[in-house]
């Protein structure tokens, strides 16, 4: 049996704009435009839902390949909140995952 164990930080809810300097926000703002750039996307990132959605895939990719998840994430999210949507998602290697019909929740990666 393979196991993957998986630790997480989610940022919590606030603009690149908004956020300091040295936040983790705008640290994961600037790499993911120059992520984006390079992937010829035109859109702005918004780390905290581009998070979900790559971390979604990416688990999506180890469950087909075999390997049962324990996920341990500081989400930053009342599970409450949402139902989630059941959305998966193919995972790519080295580019940003994109997916119109997720919502970025976490309750959507788990849904799912």
């Amino acid at each position: 049996m393979k196991i993957l164990v998986i630790t997480a930080y989610c940022v919590c809810v606030q603009s690149a704009a908004m956020a300091g300097p040295k936040t983790s926000t705008s640290q994961q703002f600037q790499r993911l435009s120059k992520t984006f750039w390079l992937a010829d996307r035109t859109d702005d990132p918004i780390p905290r839902i581009q998070f979900i959605m790559d971390l979604q895939a990416w688990i999506e990719h180890h469950v087909q390949k075999g390997c049962s998840i324990i996920l341990g994430i500081d989400g930053n999210e009342s599970m409450a909140s949402s139902t989630g949507n059941f959305t998966p998602l193919p995972y790519t290697l080295d580019k940003p995952i994109q997916c119109k019909g997720h919502d970025g929740s976490l309750a959507t990666l788990i849904r799912t």
